[in-house]
């Protein structure tokens, strides 16, 4: 088990920004989340640092 500030630091959670428009192939595509009920519960919930991104750019 990792240290406890290790544990109690928040992941960064990339979102698109507002004005950003999906293509035709991105709003086509199949989403599968392989997690248990039990794993999304967790995630939903967990506290995050946000960072809007363009997607557009390249990384």
């Amino acid at each position: 088990m990792g240290s406890k500030d290790e544990r109690k630091k928040k992941p960064v959670v990339e979102i698109a920004r507002s004005d950003y428009q999906l293509t035709k192939a991105e709003m086509e595509e199949e989403i599968v989340i392989d997690a248990s009920p039990e794993e999304l519960l967790r995630a939903v919930v967990r506290d995050v640092d946000v960072k809007l991104v363009d997607p557009k750019k390249k990384r």
